[in-house]
């Protein structure tokens, strides 16, 4: 399934709601393998990445993923184009940064729930220690976590780190998540 062109109007509404209004010039096909490093590892890590957008998850899998990489690297570009990718298939999805739910509006925090595909950007244990966000992030996981719902959290943080120094909530969802990584961390 995918959406047409005759519908690009629709579709680039489609992305500004669900967060990628500053994100226009986007696209799968401008994402480089050779961009700063490896090429195997930059397609193995979008490959990854695509299937667990698409639940092509091993069964026991965790629905929850820590994407991880140096600053600089293009993290925020290939997720917003796996996001964008999810909604090209026709699938629900959204994109903010960690953050930004602090200052979300309830109706969309309730959506966040519930929706195909959720990406939070900048995620970080400082981030879940502040403005209530780990309280929120933690109501949000839990409830995708039972619905199997895939949730990826992109950050330049090794897994390790973000488990021993997040709000204690968010550090056993973290212990379990599964890891997409460029060091092999």
């Amino acid at each position: 399934l995918k959406v047409c062109q005759c519908r690009s109007k629709e579709l680039a509404e489609c992305y500004e709601h669900s967060g990628m209004a500053d994100y226009t010039s986007y696209k799968i096909e401008n994402y480089r393998a050779d961009y700063l490093g490896d090429p195997k590892k930059r397609e193995k890590i979008r490959s990854e990445l695509l299937r667990f957008m698409s639940g092509q998850n091993e069964d026991n899998e965790s629905s929850l993923c820590i994407f991880s990489a140096a600053p600089q690297t293009g993290k925020t570009f290939l997720a917003i184009v796996i996001c964008k990718t999810a909604i090209n298939l026709g699938k629900s999805a959204y994109y903010c940064k960690c953050e930004d739910l602090a200052v979300i509006g309830t109706d969309t925090l309730e959506d966040l729930k519930r929706i195909d595909f959720l990406v939070l950007d900048d995620f970080a244990d400082s981030v879940t220690m502040t403005n209530n966000v780990g309280s929120i992030l933690n109501n949000i996981l839990e409830i995708r976590a039972a619905s199997k719902l895939p949730t990826v959290l992109v950050t330049p943080f090794p897994k390790n780190e973000l488990v021993n120094k997040c709000d204690m909530r968010i550090s056993g969802k973290l212990s379990s998540a599964k890891l997409i990584s460029k060091e092999g961390r």
